[in-house]
């Protein structure tokens, strides 16, 4: 029953990074699935051992904290049938210290799977610069984002699993893979356009290259000059992502063209492009500097045990924490606009 009960964990699992890419219900189902039959597991097994984990303790505390804020909360149905089913999420933390423990292949399956993850995504990506089916026409602006399609996060789940990614081929001594790996999907990275991992990808770079031993210094430097070049050549090829990386960023941070409320940039030649920038009046963009304005004016509010989990899309439109901010582009537009 062991055994089995391993390889049903393992394979499940290890379709997590898959069903992320292709189905967020089934990575769900995944979770709920085996968290449930871990904890059943316990139960006959009468093994709660695992439960005394400082980890668990820790997810305990943040579960019972969300619990309170959302009885406290002036939406308190609606908030706990958010959070109560969170305690899958401490379940699951604790069925993958257990399988890292008692099934010595579960990281190396785990492993693989991050591997097909990523091979996956380059095939898809490559189609969509080719234009080639079913991506024709599917890239919105200067964006990619392969199997995911309309959803803009590629960049930002390359960068969430290439950490742990690392880690496991480092500790399997897969070193020659380890450095493919960081120069791929790198650059796959930088050409989805997404400027928040791109720049999440340049810090943990940095401290890759600069405070681990993983790398002498002939391969820093040679690692680092690659990269540079990759990244050059890659914005220098495509006008679309020149735009939006380096352009737009310069404009909306008023480094370039500050007098100017707005401009206008051509991004392509073939067919010609163009595109309207909005000038943005402080460091962050205005719509995330509203939405921060108005969590920071809920928090001190809710200072304790916050406004209840998910209850900031209701409280926002309120107008006690509701915040506009008009620039000349949006003269004479409703309030909505």
């Amino acid at each position: 029953m062991k055994n089995k009960y391993f390889l049903f964990n393992r394979y499940l699992i290890s379709l997590l990074p898959l069903s992320l890419i292709f189905s967020i219900f089934v990575a769900d189902l995944i979770v709920s699935l085996t968290s449930i039959t871990f904890l059943f597991y316990c139960i006959i097994k009468k093994n709660f051992s695992f439960y005394k984990a400082t980890e668990f303790k820790i997810f305990i505390f943040f579960y019972l904290v969300c619990i309170i804020g959302s009885i406290a909360s002036d939406f308190t149905m609606y908030s706990l049938t958010k959070v109560l089913p969170y305690i899958r999420f401490g379940l699951f933390i604790i069925l993958i210290k257990y399988l890292i423990k008692n099934d010595e292949k579960f990281l190396s399956y785990f492993s693989n799977s991050l591997l097909i993850s990523f091979f996956i995504l380059f095939i898809g990506l490559f189609f969509q610069l080719l234009n080639i089916w079913p991506f024709v026409d599917s890239y919105l602006k200067n964006r990619y984002s392969s199997f995911f399609f309309e959803e803009m996060i590629m960049g930002s789940y390359l960068m969430k699993i290439l950490p742990t990614s690392l880690a496991l081929l480092y500790v399997s001594d897969k070193k020659v893979l380890m450095y493919i790996v960081i120069s791929v999907v790198s650059l796959m990275i930088l050409i989805s356009g997404e400027r928040s991992a791109i720049i999440s990808l340049s810090i943990f770079l940095g401290f890759l290259f600069l405070l681990t031993n993983l790398f002498n210094l002939k391969k820093k430097v040679f690692g680092i000059f690659l990269l540079f070049l990759a990244a050059s050549l890659t914005l220098f090829l495509n006008d679309n992502l020149k735009f939006r990386i380096i352009d737009k960023t310069l404009y909306q941070l008023r480094i370039i063209e500050p007098e100017r409320d707005y401009v206008e940039f051509k991004y392509s030649d073939s067919p010609e492009r163009y595109t309207a920038i909005a000038r943005e009046e402080f460091f962050l963009p205005l719509k995330y500097y509203l939405l921060f304005g108005s969590g920071l004016k809920i928090y001190k509010d809710h200072i304790f045990f916050g406004s209840g989990v998910k209850t900031f899309r209701i409280l926002c439109k309120e107008d006690r924490y509701y915040l506009k901010k008009n620039y000349l582009a949006f003269k004479d537009k409703p309030d909505n606009y």
